[in-house]
């Protein structure tokens, strides 16, 4: 089954109210929302990236219910049915999100980037630092 489709299969399986059952499947979902919470880590600091956000952060975080809310913390602590415990996974996913960080416009080069471009018209002629 693609990646696609094991989503599709993911998001009806749980909005039906059925429990993951496969080590997979938890693994998928875990993974999946913990990089909510993630984002939303480095989405508070000062720099805005990824490289700031650190595993035990994660864990820290993860009691914090009100910070990311809607972040269901549950299905992320599935990865200990699965064996892995919460700060390994932590760090797994985070590794994971660093490595490719640029293609998610949380590094240094896609901040400074934004930073600059807020001054200049955007691209539809509007200027995005409002003034």
């Amino acid at each position: 089954m693609g990646a696609a489709r094991e989503r599709v299969f993911l998001g009806a399986e749980q909005s039906a109210g059925a429990k993951r059952s496969d080590r997979f499947h938890k693994a998928l979902a875990a993974e999946e929302t913990i990089t909510g919470l993630i984002t939303a880590m480095a989405l508070v600091y000062p720099d805005k990236k990824l490289a700031s956000v650190k595993p035990s952060s994660i864990v820290k975080r993860m009691k914090e219910k009100q910070f990311a809310a809607k972040v269901d913390r549950d299905i992320i602590r599935e990865c200990e049915q699965i064996g892995i415990s919460l700060p390994e996974f932590s760090e797994l996913c985070l590794k994971a999100m660093q490595g490719i960080s640029a293609e998610m416009g949380l590094c240094a080069a896609w901040i400074k980037f934004f930073r600059m471009d807020a001054t200049m018209p955007g691209l539809w002629g509007r200027n995005l630092s409002g003034s």
